[in-house]
Order: C-alpha cells, then structure tokens, then sequence
C-alpha cells in the first residue's frame, strides 16, 4: 500500500532502517530534491504506519549522513553536504596523486562524451531549454572571466543532468571543483577564446539533432581543441 508521494506501509524488518530507505527513496525519485523539506513528523509516521519516535531516529541518521538538516521553526530539509564531503574527499586524494591536466583531460573524454551521447538521445524539452540559456549566456560576453568559466561547467553538468542517469551526473558534479580549478589556472596563461562558444553550440546542436554519435564527437572536438591550446601557451599537460 501506498500513498501519493509513494511512501509504502512498512512491516516488520529494522523500521528505523526502513523509514531511513523509505524517505532517502523521495529523493532518489526525484519526488523531492534539494532544499525541499519533508513532511511534519507526524505525517510521515502516520504514511508508513511506524511511531513518531522511529520516524525522529531515522531522521537523526539521515542527518549524519549529510541528508538533512533541522531548521528550527522550519522542519527538515534535504540537503547535500553528503555530495560536497566526497567531493571534497575525492578532491583531496587527487591532490595527493598529483595528477596532470593530461590525465584530468583523458577522464573528461570518458566522461563527457557520453555524457553527450546519453543526453542526444535523452534530454527532454526542459533539458534542451536550460542548455540553450546556459548556451545564450556564454555567448552573450567577450573576454573569458572566472565567472564564465562557471558557466561554461554548468553548461557541461546540465548535459550530465539529460543523460537521466543519476550515477554519471553525481559522477561529474564530484569532479567539478576540480575541473574549475584546473580551468581557472591554465586560464591565466591561455585564455579561452570564441572557438569554446562555437564547440559549445556544436556540442549543442549535436544533442538537439538527436545524433548521439554527433554529439560524442563534438565533445571530443572540444577536448582535442582545449589541450592543442593549453600546448601552444607552453604548458606541459603530462606534468603531475
């Protein structure tokens, strides 16, 4: 049995447990997101059949997790500070590798080109009009800042968001601090210039026609284009 937001009547088993899956699966299902708070305590309890106390325990444990959050007067909401602690994490053993922009580009190859290719043939309507305003953005300035370095990843994580896969978005969001730093500092010696905006709209266009392999290689274009740059300003890609 089940009710609107498709929370089911829970049996037996650890309820704390359940009651922790059963509210984590809101999330995942995208029936709440972040900054979304969850129903009163008293609701939840009532829709999966436990006591208020369990409903309080398992909430405890979710905000161990980073999941969410009390305000007082507010109630609880979702949160993502799980998600910025490993990528924070993640951030930190890459320091440690000392990995080089060449290695950082070979992952972005993986990543990103089938990102695109899931996306061609994924994106919904809403997918294509955020990219196209992110798009209308970046075209909209002249000279690269560090500001429109962050578009220029938002535009990349809104095509992550069109692959409808959930791994691989969470997969490039947790590297997208490291991507921005990389960015911003082989920015200061080779400027980005309107040839991005024009691989951009490629990559774009590639996703709107629908044309998975199209869109890989657009984004393979992009790559190939980004390091020659990084080479021709004298940076070494394969320096850890």
């Amino acid at each position: 049995m089940t009710d609107f937001l498709g929370l089911k009547i829970l049996k037996s088993q650890s309820l704390i447990e359940k009651t922790c899956e059963s509210l984590t699966d809101l999330v995942l299902a995208g029936k709440l997101g972040t900054g979304d708070y969850l129903p009163p305590e008293s609701e939840i309890a009532e829709r999966l059949g436990v006591g208020r106390s369990t409903v309080r325990e398992a909430v405890k444990v979710l905000e161990s997790k980073g999941l969410v959050r009390r305000l007082h007067g507010k109630g609880i909401q979702i949160v993502d500070e799980s998600r910025k602690a490993a990528s924070e994490m993640l951030q930190l053993m890459l320091r440690r590798e000392k990995s080089s922009v060449g290695e950082l580009l070979e992952v972005r190859r993986l990543i990103e080109m089938k990102m695109a290719s899931l996306a061609a043939g994924r994106a919904t309507a809403k997918d294509l009009s955020d990219l196209r305003k992110i798009l209308k953005k970046m075209q909209s300035t002249g000279t690269t800042t560090a500001e429109d370095v962050e578009t220029d990843l938002t535009f990349h994580e809104a095509v992550a968001k069109a692959t409808q896969n959930n791994i691989l978005r969470l997969v490039f969001e947790s590297i997208r601090p490291l991507l921005l730093e990389t960015i911003l500092t082989c920015l200061n010696v080779a400027p980005k210039n309107e040839l991005s905006k024009a691989y951009h709209k490629k990559i774009l266009e590639a996703i709107e026609a629908r044309d998975p392999q199209g869109a890989a290689a657009a984004v393979g274009e992009h790559l190939d284009g980004t390091e020659e740059m990084l080479k021709q300003a004298g940076i070494d890609i394969n320096r850890n």
